[in-house]
């Protein structure tokens, strides 16, 4: 080959390379290929692909290396120079190697074997729908993120109610996409959800404005076909809207003008586990960056990170009204009056009178408990230990039909497990599960129609479930028990009675944000009881032991401020963000000694490179410490906001083994 026909090409291969060194490798071709073009590559012994970086034609030293030759083009400029940028951040702030983060930007190239028809006659015009009628603050909402102007901020965090928030999104986008039609653009934008199961019921408002032809759906429950191609159709412009989930930020958008993120507090947002460990919303601000794009981040409970952000100059803050005090009833049922009757557990007697009246009035009911099976834990009767997961250390859940099972890794016992110290055959159950509180719905009324939606009852988000909520919609269910995935506000033809079960138990969290959550899911329950129904005055229960607690009161007389202000000024106090960083180092093996010798030292290198303006808390097993035959053990970093990661810790975080996790901004500490 002559030199004139000879290109030097940087490519990123779609393996994991260790960070201490570069990212690409030099390979030749024939020709100068753009950025973005997908490759297949010689690497070692195997073939495999890879992404260009750059072209390059000076080959002033080329006779001195023996480079390798690309073994085919598979397709120019598949991924855009956006995407590259984008990418090039996700692995600078997750600590990832660029040819991993790549892979969650490539979807699976699979057409779809029949060609998907769509229906053209459920779009309409959109200057013929009929306007929905918007209360003031509604309207301002929509004209403060609308209105042209030389001091627009293009970054706007909205707190209310959602189904204020639901007719705010709907109009901007309605306004946006009339702006495009007229102006005959192809421009984008991005609805970010949390998971798609709880967005399936607004999806059919959107395809009726678009068409199904202008909207393309992205997320993880999608086959590979159809997911690339939705991906491919926002890529070429032929989706207007795209609507996904939070894997939906690394889409390949042909123009993207406007990034939604609905109920941005939900911690699904956030990956874990595997890597990168990104956290979507603030991939969503670097996108808003790199595309020149409005940004919305919206909630009935901004996360407090979120609320701190309306001190920065670049960030606008609007508030809409909430009215609790009006809808629904609100009562707060004090568990100790019930703690010495037998058989009370999990109802209080304001509750099953609440139930009994709701279901004499053909009202239905939703019960939310916090977990599944039948308690929350079970301990040893003779030697008070608790029982665990044999595999991953979990605390095992006692189920109706008699067994133990895993939440975690779904190790189930046989029918009669003995403890493993003692070897004792009794147990006692503690605490309420979802399995619980269907019990004993059914015994105390049984001729009630009472169903169950968990991971236990379904094993995943998915027809069941769908066919459950929509036989308690068409009133075919009178009671409906799940975990806290039901929180979020569902349109329901007549009003229900709400009631958390448990509250107790997200008060007393040891994590740095339970309180939040907390708080979170009381404003949830409320708000969605007071946007339901207008007809006729929802009731809520919350049971606990501590009735004058400060997060129940506030949450109840939607305070926002006043929950803000102390959660703000003890996170300051201790230093936790916003005020600071932190970075979780998780190590996981199958041996325990070479996780403690290597946590170990990791730790004592961390420590020498450290200064007063980082704290390095010592390696220290997670509450859920193995995972089958995987130990695991962490070492979490707090770093001042003010202080930029020094040059040797990056390069000790850069270093680290293969088995090691960096959660960057992680949901969790303990």
């Amino acid at each position: 080959m002559e030199e004139k026909n000879r290109f030097l090409i940087s490519v990123i291969p779609l393996t994991r390379i260790p960070l201490s060194r570069e990212q690409f490798f030099y390979y030749i071709c024939e020709r100068l290929l753009p950025a973005g073009t997908l490759v297949e590559i010689p690497f070692f012994r195997r073939k495999i692909e890879g992404v260009v970086l750059e072209s390059k034609t000076n080959f002033s030293r080329a006779e001195k290396f023996k480079l390798k030759k690309i073994t085919a083009i598979l397709e120019e400029n598949f991924l855009s120079s956006f995407q590259l940028e984008l990418a090039k951040f996700i692995s600078d702030r997750y600590f990832t190697p660029l040819g991993i983060t790549l892979k969650m930007f490539l979807p699976k190239r699979i057409e779809v074997r029949r060609k998907k028809t769509f229906e053209k006659e459920a779009s309409a015009n959109l200057a013929d729908l009929p306007r929905p009628v918007f209360s003031p603050e509604e309207k301002n909402a929509i004209n403060l993120i609308t209105t042209e102007k030389k001091t627009k901020k293009e970054k706007n965090l909205i707190l209310g109610p959602s189904h204020s928030l639901k007719k705010i999104y709907f109009e901007l986008i309605k306004k946006k996409l009339e702006t495009y039609s007229r102006a005959k653009k192809s421009e984008q934008i991005l609805l970010l959800v949390p998971d798609f199961f709880s967005f399936s019921l607004e999806l059919k408002k959107y395809e009726k404005i678009l068409g199904k032809e202008k909207i393309s759906i992205l997320h993880n429950g999608l086959s590979y076909g159809v997911f690339y191609q939705n991906w491919r159709r926002a890529k070429e412009g032929k989706s207007q809207l795209i609507i996904g989930t939070r894997q939906a930020v690394a889409a390949s958008f042909f123009n993207l003008k406007m990034i939604i993120v609905e109920n941005e507090e939900d911690v699904a947002y956030k990956q874990k586990n595997i890597v990168p460990c990104y956290d979507a919303r603030v991939i969503a601000e670097k996108l808003a960056e790199i595309y020149n794009a409005k940004l919305i981040l919206g909630s009935s409970i901004l996360r407090v990170e979120s609320y701190f952000k309306k001190r920065k100059k670049d960030w606008q803050l609007i508030c809409l009204p909430f009215s609790f005090t009006e809808n629904p009833r609100v009562i707060i049922a004090d568990k100790r009056k019930n703690k010495w009757k037998k058989n009370s557990a999990p109802f209080t007697e304001e509750l099953k009178n609440e139930m009994k009246r709701a279901l004499n009035d053909k009202k239905q009911i939703i019960l939310i408990a916090n977990r599944q099976g039948m308690s929350a834990f079970s301990i040893c009767r003779s030697c008070k230990t608790v029982l665990k997961c044999p595999h991953c250390g979990r605390a095992l859940l006692y189920q109706k039909t008699g067994e133990y099972f895993c939440p975690r890794c779904h190790y189930t016992t046989s029918t009669f497990p003995h403890c493993p110290v003692c070897h004792g055959w009794q147990f006692e159950n503690l605490g309420i599960g979802t399995q619980l509180v269907e019990r004993e719905a059914e015994k105390i009324f049984p001729t009630a129609r009472v169903s169950r939606v968990d991971y236990q009852s379904s094993r995943s988000f998915s027809k069941k479930n769908e066919a459950i909520w929509r036989d308690f919609i068409e009133k075919k269910m009178e009671v409906i028990v799940s975990t806290q995935m039901i929180a979020n506000p569902v349109n329901l033809p007549s009003p229900v009675l709400t009631a958390i079960i448990d509250t107790d138990e997200l008060l007393n969290s040891l994590d740095f944000q339970g309180d939040e959550r907390a708080f979170s899911l009381i404003i949830k329950v409320l708000e969605a009881a007071t946007g339901r129904n207008k007809k006729a005055a929802e009731v809520v229960v919350i049971q606990t032991y501590n009735p004058e607690n400060f997060i129940i009161q506030t949450a109840v007389k939607n305070n926002f401020e006043k929950f803000y202000r102390k959660e703000l000024k003890e996170r300051k106090d201790l230093d936790y963000p916003p005020f600071s960083r932190l970075i979780k180092l998780v190590f996981q093996n199958k041996n325990k000694m070479k996780v403690d010798e290597e946590t170990s030292a990791v730790y004592k290198l961390l420590r020498a490179s450290s200064g007063k303006n980082i704290k390095i808390f010592s390696p220290h097993y997670p509450l859920i410490s193995r995972r089958g035959e995987i130990y695991k053990k962490q070492i979490v970093l707090k770093i001042k906001n003010s202080y930029r990661l020094p040059f040797k810790i990056k390069k000790i975080l850069r270093s680290l083994n293969i088995g090691w996790i960096i959660d960057n901004d992680p949901e969790s500490v303990v």
